[in-house]
C-alpha cells in the first residue's frame, strides 16, 4: 500500500529534488489512514458475553503479546503489547521468558483481565499444565502463583508458524522510557502548551467505554510543585556550597578529581563548576549520558535521612527509595549502602 509514499519519500539527497506528490501518492495516503482507523488495526471495546483470549510469545530481545475476541467467528482486537526484555532477563530459560511474556501481558493488560474468563495461547508446550502442576522451575511456579488471582480457562499449545502476531511484537519490542506516570492510565506528564482533552460518550456505548479520562488544564507550576517534599528539603540541606566544600574534604573524590583533569576525555566523570559528577547511562539502547552528582561519604546519611527517614519521605523501602535518588546522586556501592542503612533503623 505505502509503496508510491516509499517511491518518492526515500529518495537519496540527490535525487530529493525529483520529489513529486501525485494521484498515486495521494491514494495510498488516504487508504492507509482508512486502515488506522479500522478492524482489524483499530483496537475494540471488550464484549463482556465472551472470554478474552491472550495470545504471547518472547525472543532475547522482547516480549510480545495479543488480546483479543472471538465473536460470532471474528476475531476483534482489543490490545497489544510489545516490551524490551531487560539484559538479566535475556539469560533466562525458553520456559522462564515464555512465562514471563505470559506475567507481564497480564500485568500491563490488568484492567481488561480482572474479572474475565481468559483463554492463554503459547507456542510452549510444556507451560500448558503451569496452573495445574509445578514445571519444577522456581520462576514459572513462582508466576503461576501470582496468577491464581485470574480466570483462566486454560492454556492452548499453538504452533510457532500459527503466531506471527505476538511473535513479530517479540522481535521488535518497544522500548519503554522509566517513567513512574504511564500514558495508558492518563497521567503522564503533558506539556503545558497542550490543550486540556473533552470526551463524551453517547448513551448507546456500553458502561466499560464510557471509563474514559478528562485530563484538566495544566496550570503554571511554581519549581516547587513540581518536586515531591523529598527533593525540596535534599536542595535545601545538600546546597551547592556545602556540596562543593564536602567533596573538597573526600580523598576519594579529590582522587577522581586528579584522573580526570588528567584525560577529562576518556572518564566516566566530569569536574565542572568546582563539582564532580559521575556520567551514566540510564538506560540499556542509550547513549545519552546523564550527570550525576558525586556525593561525598560524609553527606550519604543526611541524604537517606531526607529521603527515606523525613517524615514528608514517605517511608519507601530500599527499591522506592533507590529509584528516587539515583536520577540525581551517585556514590560508590549505592545501593548496598542505602539497604544498610534502612536495615540499620
Amino acid at each position: 500500500i505505502a509503496a508510491p509514499i516509499h517511491k518518492v519519500t526515500n529518495l537519496t539527497k540527490k535525487n530529493r529534488k525529483n520529489f513529486k506528490w501525485e494521484k498515486p501518492q495521494h491514494e495510498a495516503f488516504l487508504q492507509l489512514k482508512q486502515f488506522l482507523i479500522t478492524s482489524p488495526l483499530f483496537l475494540d471495546y471488550p464484549n463482556d458475553n465472551y472470554p478474552v483470549i491472550l495470545t504471547t510469545d518472547a525472543s532475547k530481545v522482547g516480549i510480545g503479546g495479543t488480546l483479543q475476541q472471538n465473536i460470532n467467528g471474528e476475531i476483534k482486537n482489543l490490545y497489544y503489547h510489545s516490551q524490551v526484555t531487560s539484559s538479566t532477563q535475556r539469560r533466562y530459560d525458553p520456559i522462564e521468558l515464555e512465562a514471563l511474556a505470559i506475567w507481564m501481558c497480564f500485568q500491563r493488560m490488568r484492567s481488561y483481565l480482572l474479572g474475565r474468563s481468559i483463554i492463554i495461547y503459547t507456542d510452549h508446550c510444556p507451560l500448558c499444565n503451569m496452573m495445574n502442576s509445578t514445571v519444577k522451575n522456581r520462576r514459572v511456579d513462582r508466576i503461576s502463583i501470582l496468577l491464581q488471582e485470574f480466570n483462566i480457562e486454560k492454556i492452548i499449545h499453538i504452533k510457532g508458524q500459527h503466531n506471527c502476531l505476538a511473535d513479530y511484537l517479540s522481535r521488535h519490542p518497544i522500548p519503554r522510557e522509566e517513567e513512574i506516570f504511564d500514558e495508558d492510565y492518563g497521567i503522564a506528564k503533558r506539556d503545558k502548551r497542550e490543550p486540556t482533552v473533552m470526551g463524551r460518550v453517547p448513551d448507546e456505548i456500553p458502561p466499560l467505554a464510557g471509563a474514559i479520562i478528562t485530563l484538566p488544564p495544566i496550570e503554571e507550576e511554581t519549581d516547587q510543585m513540581k518536586e515531591d517534599p523529598s527533593q525540596i528539603i535534599a536542595k535545601n540541606i545538600l546546597d551547592m556550597e556545602r556540596l562543593k566544600i564536602e567533596q573538597g574534604k573526600d580523598s576519594d573524590i579529590q582522587h577522581k578529581i586528579a584522573e580526570v583533569m588528567k584525560n577529562p576525555i576518556k572518564s566516566t566523570y566530569e569536574f565542572k563548576d568546582g563539582l564532580l559528577y559521575k556520567l551514566m547511562i540510564m538506560r540499556e539502547g542509550c547513549n545519552t549520558k546523564k550527570k550525576l552528582i558525586y556525593l561525598p561519604s560524609s553527606l550519604i546519611n543526611d541524604l537517606l535521612q531526607v529521603y527515606h527517614s523525613d517524615p514528608l519521605s514517605g517511608h519507601f523501602g530500599v527499591q522506592r527509595t533507590y529509584l528516587k535518588i539515583k536520577n540525581k546522586y551517585w556514590w560508590p556501592n549505592m545501593k548496598q549502602s542505602i539497604t544498610q542503612s534502612m536495615s540499620s533503623n
